[in-house]
Formats: C-alpha cells, sequence, structure tokens
C-alpha cells in the first residue's frame, strides 16, 4: 500500500546558508498538438506553426516557474531569511527517483531526502509540475470573441493562438540531512500567449506559490542583510 502524502508539510525548523536550487522537473504527462479548430477541419499550416510554438512554450513552465521560485521566495520572505539561493545540479540518478516518486504518487519524501544529502550545500530547493492540461482558446469561438476562463478572459486571436493552461505546481526545501522541512503544492490556472511568454507565466506562478509557502518557512524575527545571490530581488 502507498503511503500517505500530505498535500503540504512543514517542520519549524530554520534553514540558513546555501541553498542549492535545481532545475524544475516536469512530472507530467506531455500535451498532444491540437490540430482541429472551431468550426471543424484541420489547421492551415501557418496557423498550425503558431499553435506548435504556444504549445513548446508552455511546456517549459516547469523549467521557468523553477528558476523564478528562489528570487519569489526571497521577495515574500523580504529581509527576514538568513540564507543563500544557489545555482546546482541534480546529483546522478536522483532526478529519475523524484520523477518516479512524483509518478507513481508516493515515496516523494524519501527521495527529495535522497537528493538533498547528494547535492551540497545546507539545503536544496526543489520543484516540479506533475499535472498540466493545456487547450488552445481559439477551439472555443471565432476570432476576436471574448472567451471567460479560470484564468481570465482572453480575446480570441488566430495570429497568436493564446493557450489556457491548467496545472499543479509543487516544491520542497529540504535539509543537508534529508528532512523535508517544507513540501507544498497548489492547483493554478494561467494562459501563455505572445504577451505572456512562459518566463513571465513562471514569475507570476512562482510569486503565487512562494506566497504560501513564506507563511511556513522559519526565519529569525531579527532581519539581516539582503542576499547578493543572482534571486536576491523578487520577481516582478
Amino acid at each position: 500500500m502507498p503511503e500517505p502524502q500530505l498535500p503540504f508539510t512543514w517542520e519549524a525548523r530554520a534553514i540558513e546558508g546555501e541553498v542549492r536550487v535545481l532545475e524544475g522537473l516536469a512530472a507530467h504527462e506531455p500535451v498532444a498538438l491540437e490540430l482541429g479548430s472551431y468550426v471543424g477541419g484541420e489547421l492551415p499550416e501557418p496557423r498550425a506553426l503558431v499553435r506548435e510554438r504556444r504549445l513548446s512554450e508552455v511546456h517549459q513552465l516547469p523549467q521557468s516557474v523553477g528558476w523564478a521560485l528562489p528570487g519569489a521566495v526571497n521577495g515574500a520572505l523580504a529581509d527576514h531569511w538568513v540564507g543563500d539561493f544557489r545555482s546546482g545540479s541534480w546529483p546522478s540518478g536522483r532526478r529519475e527517483r523524484v520523477l518516479s516518486a512524483l509518478q507513481r504518487g508516493h515515496g516523494l519524501d524519501r527521495a527529495l531526502g535522497d537528493v538533498a544529502r547528494a547535492a551540497g550545500g545546507d539545503a536544496v530547493l526543489v520543484s516540479w509540475v506533475d499535472r498540466l492540461q493545456a487547450r488552445p482558446l481559439s477551439l472555443d469561438g471565432f476570432p476576436g470573441e471574448l472567451v471567460h476562463t479560470p484564468a481570465g478572459s482572453v480575446i480570441i486571436d488566430h495570429g497568436d493562438e493564446p493557450y489556457l493552461v491548467e496545472l499543479r505546481a509543487g516544491m520542497a526545501l529540504v535539509a543537508a540531512d534529508g528532512e523535508v522541512v517544507v513540501r507544498y503544492h497548489q492547483n493554478m490556472a494561467t494562459v501563455v500567449s505572445k504577451a505572456r511568454s512562459p518566463e513571465a507565466v513562471g514569475r507570476a506562478l512562482a510569486a503565487d506559490m512562494a506566497a504560501e509557502v513564506a507563511k511556513v518557512w522559519h526565519r529569525p524575527e531579527a532581519p539581516v542583510a539582503v542576499t547578493s545571490a543572482p534571486w536576491a530581488h523578487a520577481a516582478p
């Protein structure tokens, strides 16, 4: 029997020093390219190419969220956390173990602990997207129509092919001894379009997650100097 896994766990433990940030994981099923149209039949080639490019951007979201998360956390914590985010790399074989645990739905904390013990530093910051659905909004109306989505209202534009994306993103802060200090995941909806690049969307999603994680991220009361790490500034 798989062990139960709470969606949100935290320990009242302060993490200080160097936190290694690992590349975000895409643990979701890939989204197939949809070539249909609102009126039936397949898309003309120019539109198909735009839609394919937009879907490629959707698939970049796990990495975009992962790299934006440290800056978002720093912004949410302000100057009340003693720590330094640094870019790290996945230890050999550990990435696959975490992916497998996410896909199975159990064993995640053990896999995360194994990563932290092997990655170096005082802790690791791991992030992932384990559920992702994406749909071109041009399937829902004619050009110029306003469609209402869970992420807000969007105007259909065949030259843009905006995508509605619904996903579940997660993160974990894991101490070097293997203890999972914070683990959290959140369901979110967003739109990827010409005006909303995967980098911009990643910053927005990371900011939403960081606002929740900051509520349980253990930190001292006394303010400290702002870190000089590459992610020292909050994401816009």
